[in-house]
């Protein structure tokens, strides 16, 4: 009897297959992978992950058979980039992360791993350089230095470019005024202004508005002294305009009297309380947190 051509073909087949090496292994062979390469992650393991931080542990093989049945904790995919972060325009940029310690970016183009870039906070020197006994301020000269302290800005202000405060160019605009008197001086001056006592705006061309200039704070004002100079206790070079060797109001109350406000002698750099009805001069401010 004449063979079918399927019997023919079938019988070819199996000769092929005799002849060629089982590359895949034993085909009778039912145990799972055990190659570490082929180690996986679950799905509820990338969830931990998003969720808490959660290291996870690597299965065995794609194939490996599992060791109990599903449970009641699986996740969707809606649910697990539920917890993926998402762009944040607003996020932190390398800038405002201490310089070396790593975090992760949510801005666009800036996705990722980063590390941060800003250098850490510091206290200032006081600018003392001689010394007086082993240890003080003049041996050490502990703190940090700007390079260039104040910024003349052209137009009736000074940038403090250490505390990035923005001064009043003249330092005796308005004269000397009590304590509340020059808080509403300050509070009142402005680009165009015309109340100060020589009937101008205290020499302002920078644009500024009413409400954004101010008396400072007790702190504030400290910053601006440099305590090895005196008459004024200004650093060398600054751009400060008839600074008088004198007293000058601050806006803080003092805490044990309050009857007291806090001023600083800007020909000594000391500060001091004294009642409020006493008359200084006034070094409006503005900028700051």
């Amino acid at each position: 009897m004449r063979k079918s051509v399927f019997t023919t073909v079938l019988a070819a087949v199996f000769a092929v297959l005799a002849m060629t090496p089982a590359f895949a292994g034993n085909l009778d062979q039912t145990a799972a992978p055990t190659d570490p390469a082929s180690a996986m992650f679950t799905l509820e393991d990338i969830y931990q992950r998003l969720a808490t931080g959660a290291t996870g542990t690597k299965r065995v093989g794609p194939f490996a058979n599992p060791t109990s049945g599903p449970g009641a904790t699986g996740h969707t995919l809606d649910e697990v980039m539920g917890k993926a972060p998402a762009v944040d325009a607003g996020g932190a940029s390398p800038a405002d992360v201490l310089s070396g310690r790593t975090f992760w970016g949510l801005k666009r183009g800036a996705w990722g791993v980063q590390t941060g870039t800003a250098a850490p906070a510091s206290v200032p020197k006081t600018g003392q350089t001689s010394q007086y006994a082993a240890g003080d301020d003049g041996a050490l000269q502990k703190g940090a230095t700007v390079g260039t302290r104040f910024t003349d800005n052209g137009n009736g202000t000074v940038t403090d470019n250490r505390s990035r405060l923005i001064w009043l160019q003249k330092a005796n605009c308005g004269g000397m005024k009590r304590w509340t008197d020059a808080l509403t001086f300050a509070n009142s001056l402005y680009d165009g202004w015309t109340g100060d006592d020589s009937g101008g705006d205290c020499g302002l061309s920078d644009g500024s508005i009413a409400g954004q200039w101010r008396l400072p704070n007790r702190s504030e004002f400290e910053s601006l002294l440099d305590f090895s100079k005196y008459n004024p206790s200004l650093p060398v070079g600054h751009p400060f305009i008839d600074v008088q060797m004198s007293l000058y109001w601050s806006s803080t109350t003092y805490a044990g009297f309050t009857a007291d406000a806090w001023y600083v002698h800007m020909g000594y750099s000391y500060v001091n309380g004294t009642g409020k009805s006493s008359s200084f001069y006034i070094l409006p401010v503005r900028g700051g947190q």
